[in-house]
C-alpha cells in the first residue's frame, strides 16, 4: 500500500512538472474567503453603493444615483454628500479613486473632481469645464505618483492632471484607434504605471507605457466586459454576471448571487461589490 501511494505521488509530481515546463496553466479558480451582507449596515433605500475604493483602514463607498459617498471603518459608515448639497454635494458623480489619504470624485456634468481626505472632509473642487467648453468625462484613473487621468468620450481622449491643479494636458488621443470611439468601459494603472483600457464595443484590452505609448493588445474571451484591475503583475476583466478572465488565460466565474457593481484588489484578494454584498475572494492567478 506504501509503495502505491509514493508511486501515485511520484507521478502527480511528474505531471505538475510537465505542467509547469512545457507552459501549460493549472485552471484558475476563486476561492471565496468571505462575504458580507451590506444590507444590514451599509445599503438602505437612501444609499446604494455601486463604486468603492480602498483607504488605509477601510473603504470608501460612491452611489452614483443617490450622489453619496460612505466612509465605511470598524463597521461604521459615515455618509456625505448629495445631490447639490454645499462643498460636498454631488450632480453627477461616475468614478472614485483614492490615493494615500485623498479620495476623488469625477463629476461628469459638472466637468470637476471633488477632493476628500478618509474622512470625507471635503478639500477642495478641481474644475475643468472652461477646457474646450465641457469635456463630460466618464472614467477616471491615477498613478503612483498620485496623478489624474481621466477620459473624454467627447473627444475621445484621455488628459491627465496634477491633484493640485486644474491645468490639463492631452495624455493619449485616441482617435488614432479606430474603432474604439465612444465604448472605454474601464481604465486602470498597474505596475511601472502601465496604464490599460477596456474597450467593450470591441472587446480589447489597450496597454500603454507610463509615457502614453501603446505597446500591445488583447482580445477579451468573456461578454459585455465591465472592469479591468492590476492583480499582481497580471490584468483581470470581469462583467457584471461574475465571469473572470485573466488575460491570456481561459475564463472562469465566480459565484455571485447579484450584479458586480466594482471590484478592488487588496493585497492578494480580489474583494467583490455587487447590489446586496462584499465579497472575498483568494484567486489562484496564472503560472
Amino acid at each position: 500500500m506504501c509503495h502505491r501511494k509514493n508511486h501515485l505521488k511520484n507521478r502527480l509530481i511528474f505531471f505538475f512538472s510537465l505542467l509547469l515546463l512545457y507552459g501549460v496553466a493549472i485552471p484558475q479558480e476563486a476561492i471565496e474567503v468571505g462575504r458580507i451582507d451590506l444590507t444590514k449596515n451599509v445599503i438602505d433605500s437612501e444609499f446604494e453603493p455601486n463604486r468603492l475604493v480602498k483607504i488605509p483602514n477601510g473603504l470608501i463607498f460612491l452611489d452614483t444615483q443617490n450622489r453619496r459617498i460612505g466612509s465605511w471603518v470598524s463597521d461604521t459608515l459615515l455618509i456625505k454628500g448629495g445631490f447639490g448639497a454645499g462643498e460636498s454635494g454631488l450632480f453627477d458623480p461616475v468614478d472614485i479613486v483614492s490615493h494615500q489619504l485623498d479620495v476623488f470624485i469625477l463629476d461628469r456634468t459638472e466637468n470637476r473632481i471633488s477632493r476628500f481626505d478618509v474622512q470625507l472632509n471635503f478639500i477642495q473642487s478641481i474644475s475643468f469645464a472652461e477646457n474646450d467648453g465641457g469635456l463630460f468625462p466618464t472614467s477616471m484613473g491615477n498613478d503612483s505618483r498620485g496623478w489624474l487621468y481621466f477620459y473624454s468620450p467627447e473627444t475621445h481622449q484621455i488628459y491627465r492632471s496634477n491633484p493640485n491643479s486644474s491645468q490639463l494636458n492631452t495624455f493619449i488621443d485616441l482617435n488614432s484607434f479606430p474603432r474604439t470611439e465612444d465604448c472605454v468601459a474601464s481604465m486602470r494603472f498597474g505596475r511601472n504605471d502601465q496604464l490599460a483600457l477596456l474597450y467593450n464595443c470591441i472587446n480589447e484590452i489597450h496597454l500603454f507605457s507610463r509615457t502614453g505609448k501603446m505597446e500591445r493588445r488583447f482580445k477579451v474571451n468573456i461578454e459585455n466586459p465591465a472592469l479591468i484591475l492590476p492583480f499582481q503583475k497580471f490584468w483581470v476583466i470581469l462583467n457584471e454576471t461574475g465571469d473572470i478572465q485573466f488575460i491570456g488565460e481561459t475564463p472562469f466565474a465566480l459565484d455571485l448571487n447579484d450584479a458586480l457593481r466594482d471590484a478592488i484588489v487588496d493585497g492578494d484578494f480580489l474583494n467583490v461589490l455587487t447590489d446586496k454584498e462584499l465579497i472575498i475572494f483568494d484567486i489562484n492567478v496564472p503560472k
